[in-house]
């Protein structure tokens, strides 16, 4: 069963201004600054424990309960996502264009932004 309650914190907290967007990974330091960048999945890792964050020994990546790419299953059944879906917003996220506005709106109502490749649009 979804869970609307933490669906619809979490399209709050990517509006909200308070997380840095960044791409490649749940979260990474910002070295040229002071701090973290959140991928629109890694937001929602955060908001579901912000305890759980830990940094790999061999390779210095930040993981989310030993993830560094997608949040566990459980985290996406949470929220009604398959791991498909996840793919398709971390896709948005990293190369596509889309700011946490953008995969806000996705959320909410699955309003795309069309791409050069969409011959929908």
């Amino acid at each position: 069963m979804t869970n609307t309650v933490m669906r619809e914190r979490w399209i709050r907290a990517l509006r909200s201004g308070e997380y840095t967007q960044g791409e490649g990974s749940l979260k990474a330091y910002n070295f040229g600054g002071s701090e973290y960048e959140f991928c629109c999945l890694g937001v929602l890792c955060d908001l579901v424990d912000s305890t759980k964050w830990d940094r790999e020994a061999t390779t210095g990546n930040i993981v989310f309960e030993g993830k560094a790419d997608y949040p566990p299953t459980s985290i996406l059944e949470m929220v009604g996502l398959t791991l498909e879906d996840a793919q398709l917003l971390a896709t948005f996220n990293d190369s596509d264009g889309y700011d946490f506005e953008d995969i806000a709106r996705y959320l909410e109502d699955g309003t795309r932004i069309p791409s050069d490749e969409d011959e929908d649009y």
